[in-house]
């Protein structure tokens, strides 16, 4: 019966981390990209959205504590091997140093950046593991393979940057060649298709709708018809007044 019990927690702790991961991904496409703005307020509102995000992000990774916690384990046992092999000495001061090196190197990014990589590894970890392959070290083409899927999935051109950036920074850590450095990848991180901006509506526009209902006799029609002509003679003076 208790290992009933800790199998069903285990597997709603595994559904909840994908679907945070799927909500913060959905938050990260909406307002990750540079954008600029006419109006002051709506800049401070995509500032004021950019730090729920970080705050976000900051939750998942402290759910996520043990498992960063192993990586930087990992990471000190990797330094130390390393040390090992070039024939230092333990209990030497060179040997002492490799704890501190390990401390610089997880210290190198702010722990924002840190965060936000380490979750970005995360994703990447899921998706390839699932495919029966392994996160670290990681063969250039299936990290090419990765992208590509972000691509497919829609993904905005930061959201690509931070998959690519996330796997670089995983590996430099670990001291394990950097898959990111293919052409492959190199090449994908520019394939992302560039949003194709909507037409701005034009007054000839608003002239052939008027036309199309100019027998209309319905309330609702006449209307909507005098709240568009109305607000865009609005927007049309303050973009005017920018200008």
């Amino acid at each position: 019966m208790k290992n009933i019990i800790v199998s069903e927690v285990d597997r709603l702790h595994t559904l909840n981390e994908k679907l945070a991961e799927n909500q913060l991904s959905k938050i990260e496409d909406t307002i990750g990209d540079t954008h600029k703005f006419k109006k002051r307020g709506n800049e401070e509102q995509f500032k004021q959205n950019n730090k729920v995000l970080v705050k976000l992000q900051e939750a998942e990774s402290s759910v996520a504590g043990p498992s960063m916690n192993n990586d930087r384990l990992i990471l000190e046992e990797n330094i130390q091997a390393r040390v090992t092999d070039s024939e230092i000495a333990e209990r030497s001061k060179l040997y002492d140093l490799s704890g501190r090196m390990a401390q610089f190197l997880l210290a190198s990014e702010s722990d924002n950046t840190s965060k936000l990589f380490f979750n970005g590894f995360r994703r990447w970890e899921n998706f390839i593991r699932a495919q029966g392959h392994e996160s670290i070290p990681a063969q250039p083409v299936h990290v090419a393979l990765y992208i590509t899927h972000l691509l497919d999935s829609g993904a905005t051109y930061s959201s690509v940057n931070l998959a690519v950036y996330s796997i670089k920074w995983a590996h430099n850590l670990r001291g394990a060649t950097d898959p990111t450095e293919n052409a492959f990848v190199k090449n994908l991180r520019e394939a992302r298709p560039q949003k194709r901006r909507k037409d701005p509506v034009s007054s000839e526009m608003l002239i052939k709708l008027c036309e199309i209902f100019e027998d209309s006799n319905d309330l609702l029609v006449i209307r909507d018809l005098c709240m568009i002509l109305i607000c865009f003679q609005v927007f049309y003076a303050m973009t005017n007044s920018v200008l």
